[in-house]
């Protein structure tokens, strides 16, 4: 993770896609490394979930490094704005790989050998008491797809997100993974940046600093006095900017469709640090 941090601000260091790369090439495979052996054999539940909650963190994290995000930011947004599945799912994955390569094998069977003598043992110890070993409770099938499974999970914790987040932001629109990398392929670090802050409606304007409660921000209205000062405000309505060469760039007034794709992503973020709307960006500003 201190790879990562070194090589990508908010503002500068190396692009999204090089970003999400070594976060799932490097980083994610170190804290999962051997989950089968730490991961699967965990005694209770509660175990699993201390797991899974202390590596979200890290996931987390990583995350936000990847895309430039606030750590107001919901953690579905960052994983979907970022196409990297929540890290419980991909433990399983993990372990259901590792359970489908070893069914059959001579080692597999010795293992199952020992943990039946165990468990046997415990039994006739404890008598009428529950048995504290946890046993797997999904074995793979010989065919089955662990990477189709996890895609299904997660599209549904997914839609289980928006299903309560119907007036959320532009990043909880329901865009296909291919659209959304895409979208985020071809911008600089600093674009990159702005396109989270702008999608995900966790920036640095009235509107959300007001809500997170920041000294000095006891109002949420716009100087234009048109309304709050939200990332659409500014881009649509406010009247202190120009925004015909946004429009322009763009090929659309349409806000969701500017947001949602490459093209009209690209422009606000442009245009949104020429303009100067932001400080920190002030010294990565277009001419």
């Amino acid at each position: 993770m201190r790879s990562l941090t070194t090589i990508t601000g908010s503002t500068w260091g190396t692009c999204f896609a090089w970003a999400r790369r070594i976060y799932t090439a490097v980083v994610r495979p170190t804290m999962t490394y051997a989950a089968p052996v730490w991961y699967a054999t965990t005694s209770t539940g509660k175990g699993k979930k201390w797991m899974q909650r202390e590596l979200a963190k890290i996931q987390n994290e990583g995350l936000r490094r990847v895309l430039g995000a606030y750590r107001a930011t919901s953690i579905p947004v960052l994983e979907n704005e970022a196409q990297v599945p929540p890290i419980e799912l991909v433990l399983d994955k993990t372990v259901l790989d590792h359970q489908r390569r070893q069914q059959g094998t001579t080692g597999q069977q010795t293992v199952e050998n020992f943990c039946r003598r165990i468990r046997n043992n415990l039994q006739r110890r404890q008598r009428q008491r529950p048995n504290t070993l946890e046993r797997p409770n999904h074995q793979p099938g010989q065919g089955e797809n662990t990477w189709r499974t996890l895609q299904e999970k997660w599209k549904q914790k997914w839609e289980s997100y928006r299903r309560t987040h119907v007036d959320g932001p532009p990043a909880a629109a329901d865009l296909k993974a291919k659209e959304i990398l895409k979208m985020r392929s071809q911008l600089p670090r600093r674009d990159t940046t702005m396109a989270t802050l702008v999608r995900s409606e966790c920036i640095g304007l009235r509107a959300f600093l007001h809500k997170r409660r920041v000294p000095g921000f006891d109002n949420p209205a716009c100087d234009c006095g048109g309304g709050r000062q939200t990332a659409k405000h500014t881009i649509m309505f406010c009247t202190k900017w120009d925004r015909a060469a946004l429009f322009e760039a763009a090929g659309s007034q349409d806000y969701r469709k500017m947001v949602s794709t490459a093209r009209g992503i690209r422009a606000i973020t442009r245009w949104m640090i020429s303009c100067g709307i932001l400080e920190q960006f002030n010294l990565y500003r277009y001419q």
